[in-house]
């Protein structure tokens, strides 16, 4: 990298133009113009060798359709808006070590709802066994 890389203000070019190009990817994957992407519409569009070449250049490993999509859909909705898109794929551009992190951070996450409902789900029976081992006289 050059000198200037080092100063904010070509930090900050450098991030608008990321930004534009990750807009324009985002335009080409949305094939209906809806203003959000599938992942039927993804995983067609990372059979495009030119969108997932420009990914590419952007540092942004493109080997698992189905998980970059699950990454980049924050809200669960099942589609992409273009600020989930944008924002996800600068956070996750870089070397795959980035991608791996916040696949293990989602699943970690995931993990971690799941624990939370079984221990809702579980709540009420430790009670009624808390309640009956309290009535049982002890046998000493």
């Amino acid at each position: 990298k050059s000198e200037n890389a080092w100063r904010p203000e070509a930090k900050l070019k450098e991030r608008e133009e990321i930004m534009e190009k990750l807009e324009d990817v985002f335009r080409k994957m949305d094939y209906n113009k809806s203003g959000d992407i599938s992942f039927k519409d993804f995983a067609e569009a990372m059979r495009d060798p030119s969108l997932v070449g420009l990914l590419s250049t952007l540092k942004l490993d493109v080997f698992d359709a189905k998980s970059l999509f699950a990454l980049l859909d924050r809200d669960g909705t099942g589609v992409v808006q273009r600020a989930e898109f944008v924002l996800g794929c600068l956070q996750l551009k870089g070397e795959a070590r980035a991608l791996e992190v916040a696949r293990l951070h989602a699943d970690v996450a995931t993990c971690s709802h799941e624990i939370t409902e079984i221990r809702r789900f579980l709540r009420p029976s430790v009670r009624d066994v808390d309640r009956v081992s309290t009535a049982v006289p002890d046998p000493d």
